[in-house]
């Protein structure tokens, strides 16, 4: 067929490309089941939560160990940490740029100046946090409540910002998980970590890397 990308579901002339939860059931007269995306309000309620959870967890980073680098991953923590919340402004950005690339989840290891950004301590990096949380909320209980069925091109598939956002929720709180984890190993306990039951409706993998 001349495609380059997977997956790919074909029914008759019908392709769809990537997971589109949508084309999929309408293609293929799926019933929806349980797939259908968390209400908007009860996804900022876990957003604050992990973000306030997240800025705990990096608050107990000693500055100097904002440049330790992760043994399972090539990035310290200061990197770590951050994209956590830098996710989520990926995805609002994506409706300004028309596209979600794969370039831009990725390319952060190697393209973010931290000093141009000014994260040089934990308290900076808590603060971007903070201006992250600003920028979503108008789309989850505000003003822009519309923008979230709006589609994105995206390297797995055309993608509502809804869906987008539902991945980086669950992304974020995977993270934190690992980001538990790496402060342990620095023999700091976590303040106030996350319970299992505090993951309860976030579609996290079992294994934590």
């Amino acid at each position: 067929m001349g495609l380059k990308i997977l997956p790919v579901s074909v029914r008759g002339d019908r392709q769809v490309i990537g997971f589109n939860a949508k084309e999929l059931i309408e293609t293929f007269g799926l019933d929806k089941g349980g797939d259908e995306l968390p209400e908007p309000g009860w996804m900022l309620e876990k957003y604050r939560f992990v973000f306030e959870a997240t800025k705990r967890a990096v608050r107990q980073i000693p500055p100097d160990k904002l440049t330790w680098e992760t043994p399972k991953r090539k990035r310290d923590l200061r990197m770590l940490t951050w994209h956590i919340f830098e996710r989520v402004r990926i995805c609002l950005q994506s409706l300004e740029v028309g596209e979600y690339t794969r370039a831009a989840v990725t390319n952060y290891r190697k393209d973010m100046d931290y000093e141009a950004a000014g994260l040089h301590t934990p308290e900076d990096i808590c603060t971007y946090g903070g201006g992250v949380e600003e920028e979503l909320e108008p789309y989850l209980i505000g003003d822009k409540t519309d923008l979230l069925e709006r589609t994105v091109p995206t390297y797995a598939g055309d993608k509502t910002l809804h869906q987008l956002l539902e991945l980086a929720l669950a992304h974020a709180y995977q993270h934190l998980r690992q980001t538990y984890e790496y402060l342990k190993m620095l023999d700091i306990e976590p303040d106030r970590p996350l319970s299992a039951g505090d993951y309860e409706g976030i579609p996290v993998t079992k294994d934590l890397f």
